[in-house]
């Protein structure tokens, strides 16, 4: 139960961060907010990593 949670908030934190830097792109900001928004992408990113690899660990044992 708890892996489910931990891979669906690290899904909702890259798809947060891809709805930020669409939106900037599609209103023609600064690349500022776009590399604002790449932020949580790579912070997903990097959750659901290790989510998956400690899944994997768990199936192991």
């Amino acid at each position: 139960m708890n892996d489910a949670f931990s891979l669906s908030i690290s899904v909702g934190i890259i798809a947060f961060g891809f709805c930020i830097a669409a939106s900037a792109i599609g209103a023609g900001s600064s690349w500022a907010w776009m590399l604002i928004g790449l932020l949580p992408v790579i912070v997903g990113t990097i959750s659901l990593y290790l989510a998956i690899r400690e899944v994997n660990v768990a199936q192991r044992k």
